[in-house]
């Protein structure tokens, strides 16, 4: 898993630094009792290497993985949230998914009938059995779902469990029907998948997100999802069942905010929202955006989250956090692949986190649902901070060092800090490194050396019973 090293002289040069006087360079203020948002959690999508594309193929290899894949994306990785997806090619009288696990589809012929929708019948009162197709659905639970739960309840945890509409616009087999343009049978469908899952399992989901990436469906937009939206709610209310609500989602963000007011204009739609959620699939526009998304959030009283990147890095972790105020945040797919996979490591056996997860890691793990971000800022270009209080009364304090032209020297000097012991860790791109432990003291300053490039974070050891002691 994560790559661990020893770090003796570091810890030594600590020891030393902290009992001399030096100069300044990079300072980061901590407010212990100026609050921000309360964290939901780190997602991930249901997506391992099943989907073997370059081999145009299922591949159930990962499954030999799955226990140690399991016990990465609890213990390394600290993920506690899962977007199960449900496409709108669920609603079909033949189980294409089944026949791709069997290996009787290819991955590209499989493909084609995703969205694939056919009507199981012409009333959206009275389901047809025959025309749904939960196996797609069944195999996630089954082999990522129960297991991460059952994981994370062994450490007084909870999986967050959120389930996603798709309905790409990509050529599709021929279709009789649209879920964007009737949304009785579209809740119709998203009822069945709630029913399915409360029978089969006994699981809940705690939210539904309405539609993935609306901009890059066919018909899906801010009326479509608000009417959906009506609709399911009207059905899941009579189940007794009340999610968090999560829409628009869209890919870019310079999308979400067109795609949100159409969706707000329906007043009731807006009032049983929960989270005004993007993807930032445009790193161009999307810093610019961000401040826009959380002004229009906090107007109607809405959390953000960020819900989906597959190239995020910390970075924009810490942006997404400290500037979107997003409460949750998913850097796509299950986060191991096999060191074979990569020619460098070839020679390698068992799993590694991919590439840039190492630093996210090192926030995930000691940043918990409950969590609540707290007042940290800094004056140095080359820095980027964000602090927490965990729910247990711990402090979690992250400093992240950008490769900069001009920038200030090696050091970081904390003003503002809890007073306590703190264990410091070091994350570049691909590894972690424990750098031992620390100590604030009452004036709740400290000089601390940045030993490169990378992410520095002091995590408090002990908890606290109550915030008495947040100032210095």
């Amino acid at each position: 898993m994560l790559k661990t090293k020893s770090a003796a002289i570091l810890i030594a040069i600590l020891a030393t630094t902290a009992c001399q006087s030096i100069a300044e360079e990079g300072r980061v203020t901590i407010t212990a009792n100026e609050t921000f948002q309360t964290i939901s959690g780190w997602e991930f999508t249901t997506r391992i290497w099943e989907m073997d594309k370059k081999n145009n193929a299922y591949n159930g290899d990962w499954l030999n993985y799955r226990d140690e894949i399991i016990d990465g994306m609890v213990n390394t990785a600290g993920l506690n949230r899962i977007r199960l997806e449900i496409r709108s090619g669920v609603e079909n009288p033949v189980d294409f998914c089944s026949q791709f696990f069997a290996g009787e589809l290819s991955y590209r012929d499989y493909k084609k009938y995703f969205y694939q929708k056919i009507n199981d019948n012409d009333d959206p009162n009275s389901q047809n059995a025959a025309g749904f197709q939960w196996s797609c659905i069944d195999y996630y639970v089954d082999n990522l779902l129960i297991p991460m739960a059952a994981a994370l309840e062994a450490q007084g945890e909870e999986l967050y469990v959120v389930l996603n509409y798709v309905d790409f616009r990509r050529p599709p087999q021929e279709s009789n029907i649209s879920h964007a343009k009737n949304p009785e049978e579209f809740a119709e469908l998203i009822e069945g998948a709630f029913v399915h899952l409360k029978n089969k399992y006994n699981i809940t989901p705690d939210a539904f997100e309405i539609i993935l990436e609306p901009d890059n469906t066919d018909e899906w937009r801010g009326g479509e999802i608000a009417a959906g939206l009506i609709a399911v709610d009207n059905r899941l209310a009579k189940l007794g069942v009340n999610p968090d609500y999560i829409a628009p989602s869209t890919s870019r963000t310079f999308r979400t905010l067109s795609y949100f007011d159409a969706f707000a204009r329906n007043k009731e739609a807006l009032s049983k929202l929960s989270v005004l959620a993007y993807h930032r699939y445009d790193p161009k526009r999307a810093s610019r955006n961000l401040p826009k998304i959380r002004a229009r959030a906090e107007r109607h009283n809405l959390q953000t989250a960020m819900l989906e990147l597959t190239y995020g890095t910390i970075d924009v972790l810490i942006e997404d956090l400290t500037v979107a105020n997003v409460v949750a945040w998913q850097k796509y797919a299950v986060p191991f692949r096999p060191a074979s996979f990569d020619p460098a490591r070839s020679d390698e056996e068992g799993l590694v986190l991919i590439n840039n997860f190492a630093p996210l890691a090192l926030v995930f793990r000691n940043v918990r649902r409950g969590s609540v971000r707290i007042g940290a800022e800094t004056n140095d270009p080359a820095l980027r901070t964000m602090a927490f209080r965990n729910s247990d009364g711990r402090r979690a304090i992250f400093i992240l060092k950008k490769e900069l032209d001009g920038a200030s020297g090696d050091n970081v000097t904390i003003h503002g800090a809890p007073p306590g012991e703190y264990r410091l860790g070091f994350a570049k791109p691909n590894e972690t490194t424990d750098l031992g432990l620390f100590s604030i003291g009452a004036d709740g300053k400290a000089t601390i050396p940045m030993p490169s490039a990378g992410l520095l974070a002091l995590i408090e050891t002990k908890t606290r019973q109550n915030n008495s002691d947040d100032a210095p």
